[in-house]
């Protein structure tokens, strides 16, 4: 029976100049004055956690901690290794280095590594000392001097965005070079677990469940196993999988060889609970258990989770002018991607806990969103981000880390590549979340802007596809993104980036004009709220905008012009709010387009849903987890059923977006309000049917006939139907022209409880007047999530909000607020 001793917990660690040795993997060195650290684990927390360095994320600081990249980092660690391993085959295993390690175990050197995403396996039989101390010594290079010491000499045919052209030489998460996100900070440590396996005869090195066919209520499903044998023995492999009352079991004899054993075998599971994507169905996952038998003793044996669904990316169909597509279809239904670029949520690695993960992803899901991509300068994320995926139904477009960049394409290091590609695949393949495999992002993008033409690189077109290929066949694989059959420009087919708007420069309303089959990334970026910028940045550089608010990334020469046609701001809690209008204006336009071309268009997934550092930037929800109005916007555009109105030429254009799988029949109210005058002028009910999975236009109205001054009146919607309700405003004259008359705002605690620390308040917000944008918070410097936000109110209308207040079980300050209303505050003592 495989025995595993981890190798977790304490370490000591301990900097030293480049290149400098005095012993350091030495047995018997003295690390007595070293600092305790932990493993799985990262250096800057721990300098952070003894005051070694300042806090890199306030102000300019990360300029001052770049020393850490710039140094050797050693790790040491004493462990006992007991008698009875002794005999058997001995390995050690490191899930993950950061990034350019050498190891050393009993002073022998046993292994390097330079790859962060390639886990190390390396025989110790011979190496460890059998009930006794064993000492385990890491060097871990400095990393930006490595980075150097591997790119060398810069090269007319080394090109790149964000950050050095050396970062393309090193195979280490390429954000951390600085992006237009995020600052430069390198990070270094054993950042994945480490541990001992020991085993006799042979040992489970892998295995995967795929689906490779649904048919008449039931599935047909392949195992792979792969065993390593130190030699050749008869034995048998056992399977079980549960998921509620549905099992799966089987046994087949097998006869191993030495080396290792590449074992396939095919089952039939009749009436499967099948995995869905979020709002599709059920996410139903199996227990798996694979036992290897050896001689009538259980070897080993390996658990992990699956799920039964099909996916097929449909890239032709009869839907559009050319005939082609780009959407999804998991087991054998269409499913429109809603969701946003995901990007790594902590500089500092090893903050990236199950709860960090737990928050963001439950945020995520319960925006509306049913899809994320991991985007390809990222990580490739720890466990827990893949298995609340699984459960939540988020499903993965996953990039493959490469990103901004004309890569090598020598031989050593597109070997090291697919080694790397082979592991993450081999790691991930069982998650069914992972809907596609990207070879990069926006690589051959710029490789074409940047004179190559349509270039097609190895690792993407060669090494990429093969390795997926033959590992696995549960999911397509996308060469880069954007790509199209006519390269990475090519919007009429594949998908398609549109940075037009912001980078371009181009008007909001020119999303309406995108054609694209799929949208992978559009974004607009928007300041945080005032208590998120008051924890990162000195009281005396809040405001006006300054060098610090660009060095946490925002743009204001871009911001600024996209302001004009909303408003002046005259403070900072007014550029605050314009410029998430802004960013909320933006992804509505840009979201509600698509959908409504579904399934000409196959996806919209904006960018990005959270940050990586406190960042003025284009997150929806800001590193301390605060939703920002663009936030909210994206969730009622992502809502299952939406309403979405647009001017065409003299007309309202009325759709009507379903994706639920039932025809959805209710009633469309249309009014039109004089904001003037808070008047509802004319009001028509519409009856509405709009077919399962489908788009329809459901109402053409004459707009002079609606909308007679656009300076004064506006067109709102609300959409009832059997289940639930959408609504949506149509302003027809630029924002800031819009003579919206002062309104009055009610609020009222109905209800506060106690979950944990946090508060969880049911407010009632209602107005006489019409309200625009009303939206509730709390005066604290917490962080307030509400179930709806930034919301229109007709004259007389109430709206039940619903609010979790991490960390306000002590009491707090409600408020209500809204564009054109004074606030109105309410004090709230959970438990009295």
């Amino acid at each position: 029976m495989k025995v595993v001793l981890s190798l977790d917990g304490d370490w000591k660690l301990r900097w030293f100049e480049f290149g400098r040795s005095e012993g350091q993997f030495a047995r018997d060195y003295d690390d007595s004055w070293w600092l305790d650290a932990r493993v799985p684990g990262e250096v800057h927390e721990e300098l952070l956690r003894r005051g070694l360095i300042q806090d890199p994320f306030y102000a300019d600081n990360c300029d001052r901690r770049e020393w850490v990249e710039r140094v050797d980092w050693w790790y040491r660690k004493r462990f006992f290794v007991p008698r009875e391993l002794q005999g058997k085959r001995v390995e050690l295993v490191f899930e993950g280095l950061d990034t350019f390690a050498t190891v050393w175990l009993n002073g022998v050197r046993v292994a390097e590594s330079e790859d962060m995403f390639l886990p190390l396996r390396v025989d110790v039989t011979d190496k460890l000392e059998y009930g006794a101390w064993n000492v385990i010594a890491v060097r871990l290079g400095a990393p930006w001097y490595e980075t150097l010491r591997r790119a060398g000499g810069f090269s007319e045919r080394t090109v790149n965005w964000n950050g050095s052209y050396a970062r393309l030489y090193a195979r280490k998460a390429q954000y951390q070079y600085g992006w237009d996100w995020a600052a430069k900070l390198l990070t270094t440590g054993i950042w994945r677990s480490v541990r001992l396996e020991a085993y006799d005869r042979a040992t489970i090195r892998d295995a995967f469940v795929w689906t490779r066919e649904l048919r008449g209520g039931a599935a047909a499903l392949e195992l792979w196993v792969d065993v390593e044998s130190l030699g050749e023995w008869g034995g048998e492999l056992a399977f079980e999988a549960r998921c509620g009352e549905s099992v799966v079991s089987a046994r087949w004899p097998v006869s191993l060889r030495r080396g290792l054993n590449e074992l396939r075998f095919t089952l039939e599971v009749e009436d499967p609970k099948l995995w869905w994507p979020r709002g599709y169905g059920p996410q139903n996952l199996y227990s798996a258990r694979v036992s290897l038998h050896v001689g009538g003793s259980l070897e080993d044996e390996r658990c992990f989770r699956f799920g039964v669904r099909t996916v097929r990316l449909v890239t032709h169909a009869p839907i559009t002018p050319n005939g082609r597509t780009f959407f999804f279809e998991v087991n054998g239904v269409p499913v429109f991607l809603k969701g946003a670029n995901w990007i790594p949520a902590d500089l500092l690695i090893s903050r990236l806990t199950r709860e960090r993960y737990r928050e963001l992803l439950e945020l995520a899901a319960g925006g509306n969103h049913n899809a994320l991509r991991v985007w390809g300068g990222g990580l490739v994320e720890y466990d827990d981000f893949y298995d609340l995926c699984d459960e939540l139904g988020i499903v993965l477009w996953h990039d493959f880390q490469f990103a901004c960049g004309h890569y090598p394409e020598d031989e050593r290091f597109l070997q090291l590549v697919e080694r790397e590609l082979e592991a993450t695949v081999r790691r991930l393949r069982n998650h069914p979340s992972i809907i596609l495999w990207c070879g990069n992002n926006e690589d051959e993008l710029l490789e074409f802007y940047s004179g190559f033409g349509v270039y097609r690189h190895r690792k993407d077109f060669e090494v990429a596809p093969r390795v997926v290929s033959r590992l696995d066949p549960s999911r397509p694989y996308w060469p880069s993104s954007p790509w199209g059959e006519g390269g990475p420009t090519d919007s009429s087919t594949g998908d398609a980036h549109n940075w037009s708007v912001w980078h371009g420069m181009a008007p909001i309303e020119g999303y309406t004009r995108d054609e694209s089959r799929f949208l992978s990334e559009f974004g607009m970026q928007a300041a945080p709220h005032v208590n998120t910028l008051r924890r990162f940045l000195p009281p005396e550089k809040l405001w006006p905008v300054n060098e610090l608010w660009v060095y946490h990334y925002h743009v204001p020469d871009k911001m600024i012009p996209y302001l004009k046609d909303y408003g002046d701001p005259r403070g900072l809690h007014d550029y605050v709010l314009l410029t998430q209008l802004v960013q909320a204006e933006a992804l509505r336009t840009a979201i509600e387009h698509c959908r409504r071309r579904k399934f000409a268009c196959g996806g919209a997934l904006y960018w990005s849903l959270n940050a990586p550092w406190p960042n003025v930037c284009w997150e929806t929800v800001d590193y301390y987890g605060r939703p920002k109005m663009g936030f909210y916007a994206a969730k009622r555009a992502f809502a299952p059923v939406l309403v979405s109105p647009v001017l065409a030429g003299d007309e309202v254009e009325v759709h009507v977006v379903n994706d639920e799988l039932r025809e959805v029949a209710g009633t469309l109210t249309v009014r039109a309000v004089d904001v003037g005058r808070h008047e509802v002028v004319r009001e028509e009910g519409v009856p509405v049917r709009v077919p399962a999975n489908a788009s329809a236009v459901v109402a053409r109205l004459p707009a002079r006939e609606w909308i007679r001054d656009p300076r004064r009146e506006i067109l709102h919607f609300r959409l009832e139907y059997e289940g639930g309700a959408s609504w949506n405003v149509l302003i027809a004259a630029k924002h800031r022209e819009v003579a919206f008359a002062p309104a009055e705002l009610e609020l009222r605690v109905e209800s506060v409880k106690l979950e944990g620390g946090d508060a969880v308040v049911e407010a009632e917000v209602a107005s006489r007047g019409y309200a625009r944008l009303a939206h509730v918070d709390v005066v604290e410097d917490f962080v307030a999530v509400a179930d709806d936000n930034y919301f229109d109110l007709l004259p007389g209308e109430r709206r039940r909000v619903r609010v979790r207040v991490k960390g306000g079980g002590g009491g707090f300050t409600l408020v209500a607020r809204a564009l054109n209303a004074r606030p109105i505050s309410r004090p709230v003592q959970p438990g009295r």
